[in-house]
């Protein structure tokens, strides 16, 4: 029986464990494009906004810069760490060429995942074997607390 309170305050443990965390990473959305080719293309801005129509603002203060070989295209990467969780975002991606000419592409729908979001399994688990070695630890220390009266 004494097992089965060892399990369950270990799972206790390790979903609080998981709430705690949570609760201090901020949610991050990360968009992401991959280009063809780069001819004559300066770089990209990222735009979002919380209606598909806009008003759109520009997130990067900087142009992210195009790929040094404009034949071959490259992978993107933009992470947005000023979102809320559970808010759904629209996201646009402007190419700016060195003309000044400027496309926008999108809007891509993303959803902020929320602090309750429980489908990464694996912190879950991680949260879980925290608990129980903390839970583990305090047995252990219990009992020698409790062999040497």
């Amino acid at each position: 029986m004494k097992g089965y309170w060892i399990l369950w305050l270990s799972l206790l443990f390790g979903l609080g464990a998981y709430v705690a965390a949570a609760a201090f990473i901020p949610p991050t959305i990360i968009v992401q494009w991959v280009t063809a080719n780069e001819i004559n293309t300066a770089g990209f801005n990222v735009y979002r906004s919380l209606s598909a129509n806009g008003p759109f603002v520009r997130l990067n203060s900087q142009l992210v810069p195009a790929s040094t070989d404009p034949l071959s295209g490259c992978k993107y990467r933009y992470e947005d760490r000023a979102v809320t969780p559970g808010q759904t975002y629209y996201y646009n991606v402007e190419d700016v060429e060195y003309s000044g000419t400027s496309t926008q592409h999108g809007p891509i729908v993303i959803m902020a995942p929320s602090v309750w979001d429980l489908s990464n399994g694996c912190t879950i688990l991680m949260a879980l074997a925290v608990g129980a070695t903390l839970m583990m630890g305090r047995r252990t220390y219990f009992t020698r607390k409790a062999a040497s009266r």
